[in-house]
């Protein structure tokens, strides 16, 4: 594992929150799982529990400092009995936890980044019946179309209004949510994936703990690992997702 694979390999950290009646900070199940979409062949084959040690393997060979704690910060530190992949078969397709997520348990679904493929949407709709939210400022109408599916040419950005492109409609995750209508379901009824081309960091990283409460389960796609200029910058991103899930006190557990 070297910092050069990482780039080559998006990283995609599946969080998901299954502690019912529990505060987000004090969720002790909450679970913190890593996968890795690969689109090399050398290395296929390391995914889940293997890629984590491996992960953890090469920040132990780094001196102190941020990118060592960025890497043990996708240390996985959860468990899932139940795999399930929704979308196409490699690029946008993501192994869900279907532990703890029935029907009931999710009212919305937010596809964060489109482009021209989002089978994703039309697999959560037909297994859940909810109404999807479809967010892409690079494309001028959605790729996948259902009754309950709403598209919306924006692309998304943290609260310091970095991330999104030059020109184009960019909302924070709050205003994407707000304007969907949903800002006032109760926490962890919502799920998302997002694959927004190196804005994940600026608008996950300024999310709201309150905003980032309200997802059951959330897949995101990582990339731009190899800047290492950056990764003061993403370390606090995944601090701020980690407090909101209560990740950082069962790892430490």
């Amino acid at each position: 594992m070297t910092m050069t694979m990482m780039a080559r390999a998006s990283l995609v950290m599946l969080l998901v929150q299954q502690g019912l009646g529990k505060e987000p900070s004090n969720a002790s199940d909450a679970e913190c799982l890593l996968q890795k979409r690969h689109d090399f062949e050398e290395d296929g084959a390391l995914s889940g529990l293997a890629l984590s040690d491996s992960i953890m393997h090469f920040a132990d060979s780094l001196q102190p400092g941020a990118t060592q704690d960025l890497l043990r910060s996708f240390r996985i530190c959860g468990r899932c009995k139940e795999w399930r992949r929704f979308g196409e078969e490699r690029d946008g397709g993501y192994l869900s936890c279907v532990d703890h997520m029935e029907p009931e348990d999710i009212r919305a679904a937010y596809s964060m980044g489109i482009e021209h493929h989002d089978m994703w949407s039309m697999h959560i709709h037909d297994n859940f019946g909810v109404p999807i939210y479809q967010y892409d400022c690079t494309v001028d109408e959605p790729a996948a179309v259902c009754d309950k599916c709403k598209f919306f040419q924006s692309c998304l950005q943290g609260e310091n209004g970095k991330g999104g492109f030059p020109d184009k409609t960019a909302w924070t995750l709050k205003q994407a949510i707000v304007k969907s209508g949903k800002d006032k379901l109760p926490d962890r009824s919502l799920l998302m994936k997002m694959d927004i081309e190196g804005a994940e960091w600026p608008t996950l990283g300024t999310a709201s703990q309150e905003t980032l409460s309200k997802f059951r389960q959330l897949l995101i796609e990582f990339h731009d690992l190899d800047d290492e200029k950056r990764h003061t910058e993403f370390l606090q991103t995944m601090q701020n997702l980690n407090k909101a899930w209560g990740c950082e006190k069962r790892c430490k557990s």
